[in-house]
């Protein structure tokens, strides 16, 4: 596992840009918090994440989230609350 992560960790470092889909979805929460933990330890001032996730609380540890629904931009928010994404991900179905 650690050799892993290390090799992880290398890849991020080296990378600009990191897509991840649903990166935590078949993980239990304790592990799912170190992955992001991970993640987030990765990105630089000169890198960026971008995460698509079902997770109000995972999208509530970005800087900035936009709310898609139904092919649709319905809101880009800094530093929201998982609150605040469920409220909106209900006005917009």
């Amino acid at each position: 596992m650690a050799r892993d992560v290390e090799s992880w960790l290398a890849l991020i470092l080296a990378t600009a840009i990191l897509f991840a889909a649903e990166p935590t979805g078949s993980l239990g929460p304790a592990t799912a918090k170190s992955v992001m933990q991970l993640m987030r330890a990765g990105i630089t001032p000169r890198s960026s994440l971008i995460m698509v996730t079902h997770d109000f609380d995972l999208a509530a540890t970005a800087d900035r989230v936009i709310v898609l629904a139904d092919g649709v931009n319905h809101a880009a928010l800094r530093h929201p609350t998982s609150e605040q994404l469920f409220e909106l991900m209900q006005q917009a179905s």
